[in-house]
Parts: C-alpha cells; structure tokens; sequence
C-alpha cells in the first residue's frame, strides 16, 4: 500500500496533466463534430476547454519544476566553479520558491474574496472560486517540488542538472 501511494506521488502531476490533456481533446474533437457534422455547438464545452486548459498549465508547471525542464539561462553559469554555480542555483530557486508563495498567498486572498462575492461561470454555473484554486495549488505544488529536487540534490551529493 505505501509502495502505491508513493508511487501515486511521485506520478501525481504525469496523472492529473494526461487526465486533463485528454479530456482536452475529447472534449474539442465533441465540440468540431458538434459544427461540423451537426451544424450547431454545446456551449458548456467551450467553458470546459477553457478550465481543462487552465489546470493542465498550471499542473504542467508543478511537472516542469520537478523535471527541472524550466527555462534558465545557463551559458554564463559554465563559466562558473561549481561550488559557485550551485550557489547561485539555490539563490535563483529561492527566489522562485519566493514568488511561488507570493502567488500561492494572493490566490488564497482572491479564493477568501470570491468567497463572499460569489462568481460564477456563465453556462455551467460552476463556482469560480474552485476553477481559479488552481493557481494556488499549481504554484505550491512546484514549490513543493523545487525543494524536494533539491533535497534529492543534497542528499545525493549531485550538482543542479541545470546549472550545469
């Protein structure tokens, strides 16, 4: 049972981004069909695209700091000795796990706001409150995992893939 749920884990955002990713399509593929061959659209598709698509971004980004795919300028950096380069890839995380909380913070004041002014989405009627969580959850999730990369770093010993 541990070995399922620390697989479940570790595979969290591979799941919740291919989940997303094909309801994404199947929903567009319903929604070409729809015009097409039918010669009218279900609106509450468009705003299921629009969620799906919002969660796979921010979802994908939590998979992007664990992978550590993330954009960096790194030319300068192997210039660099090691000791420093890793220096200032923990400098550059910090700063990012920093924004990361800012941004985690704001959400939650924007979910505590919608909380007693109520939105909702136009054809589902869904609750924004719960659509626009996931800006919080994505930005904690890759804080989350920038530190455990960086755990793994120093408990291994290894220099930052990305600084290298």
């Amino acid at each position: 049972m541990k070995k399922k749920i620390s697989w479940l884990y570790y595979h969290a955002e591979e799941i919740i981004s291919g989940f997303l990713l094909a309801s994404l399509i199947i929903i567009l593929f319903v929604q070409v069909i729809g015009r097409y061959l039918f010669n009218t659209s279900f609106a509450a598709t468009v705003e299921l695209i629009q969620f799906a698509f919002l969660g796979l971004i921010y979802i994908t980004a939590s998979l992007g700091a664990k992978k550590g795919v993330h954009i960096r300028v790194t030319a300068h950096l192997k210039l660099l000795p090691e000791k420093i380069r890793n220096i200032l890839a923990m400098v550059t995380d910090l700063i990012w796990i920093s924004f990361n909380i800012f941004v985690v913070y704001q959400g939650l004041i924007m979910f505590n706001q919608m909380t007693s002014n109520s939105l909702y989405s136009p054809v589902m009627g869904w609750d924004m409150k719960y659509i626009f969580l996931i800006i919080p959850i994505g930005f904690l999730l890759q804080t989350i995992r920038i530190v455990e990369s960086w755990m793994y770093t120093i408990r291994n010993k290894e220099v930052d893939s990305n600084a290298s």
